[in-house]
């Protein structure tokens, strides 16, 4: 909480909010520090509690971060009650609040990185993306077999139609 002591399990962020009024509108901080060895990436997700509550929670500032090793930062968070929050709102508890904190450490590579092309014949592509977007076989494929199925079911009805016609039934 400021950015000297570190935890597993920080204290508590609004512990000095016991009660939220319509209007009310109150920042804390959080900080993270990277005791990792490498860089990482870091993305903050205030979680918000149930609609039925009225209150919102969020982060206040930015919620993505580019951390070096040791590196920290302060990471604004916003707890409120909207001033057009009802009779409703009063005399709810929320239980808890929920801060989900998400560190991805990029894939460092000493050589620079080929995207595999069509001449590529090597089966070695585990874990990358080789196509993105969208594929027009697999497009025009499903429009087709759609308007075949189109076709036939346009063909059966006539079908039936004409049955029930020489039958003399409708």
């Amino acid at each position: 909480m400021d950015g000297q002591s570190y935890s597993q399990n920080p204290p508590p962020i609004f512990k000095d909010v016991h009660a939220l009024v319509p209007g009310d509108d109150v920042e804390g901080s959080l900080w993270i520090r990277n005791d990792r060895q490498s860089a990482i990436e870091l993305g903050v997700q205030a979680v918000p509690p149930p609609e039925s509550t009225e209150i919102y929670f969020k982060a206040a500032g930015a919620s993505k971060f580019h951390l070096e090793p040791a590196d920290a930062t302060e990471v604004e968070l916003r707890l409120g009650l909207p001033l057009s929050a009802g009779n409703d709102s009063a005399d709810q508890i929320v239980p808890g609040l929920e801060v989900r904190v998400h560190a991805l450490e990029p894939v460092a590579s000493s050589e620079p990185t080929q995207r595999p092309g069509p001449s590529d014949d090597s089966n070695d592509h585990e874990g990358d993306l080789l196509d993105t977007g969208v594929n027009l076989a697999t497009l025009w494929a499903s429009l087709a077999l759609a308007m075949l199925g189109s076709v036939a079911l346009i063909a059966s009805r006539r079908r039936n139609r004409r049955h029930h016609e020489k039958d003399g039934t409708q």
